[in-house]
């Protein structure tokens, strides 16, 4: 059985061919977005579960700033963290306490940012207000009707 050589061929100005392959330097990551992940994941489901809670209990989301929804998207990450070294301590898991103490103390820390209070959302006018419009506007077609 006859070896191949796999040395490069120089080119013909006898200079040996440029190296192709990985490039040198860093390589940059592909930021991804929540939009990215595969929405059948448990953990997919319970991000987009939570964070549209906390933006119906921030007064929706067309009410928040882009600050705010950062804070969220941060807030149920670190939440759904916690929530699996929560998990990983009740199945008996040795659970480290300082990385579920900071959990928790993050968690707390953007909450204050974000706020921790319900705000109401408008909707418009209350069934009192509709009643009594009803109310005289029936009244106003009975005059009319006099």
């Amino acid at each position: 059985m006859e070896s191949t050589d796999l040395a490069p061929t120089p080119l013909p100005n006898g200079s040996p061919p440029k190296k192709r392959g990985r490039p040198h330097g860093p390589i940059k990551p592909t930021p991804i977005t929540r939009a990215d992940l595969d929405d059948r994941t448990t953990a997919a489901r319970r991000w987009d579960n939570l964070s549209r809670s906390i933006a119906s209990d921030l007064g929706g989301e067309e009410n928040l700033s882009s600050v705010q929804k950062t804070l969220i998207e941060a807030f149920v990450g670190v939440s759904i963290q916690l929530t699996n070294i929560n998990m990983r301590g009740l199945q008996g898991e040795k659970v480290d306490l300082s990385e579920l103490s900071l959990a928790a103390s993050t968690l707390v820390r953007i909450a204050t940012r974000i706020g921790i209070t319900r705000v109401a959302r408008d909707i418009g006018s209350s069934l009192g207000d509709l009643l009594r419009a009803d109310h005289e506007r029936k009244q106003r077609e009975k005059q009319d009707e006099c």
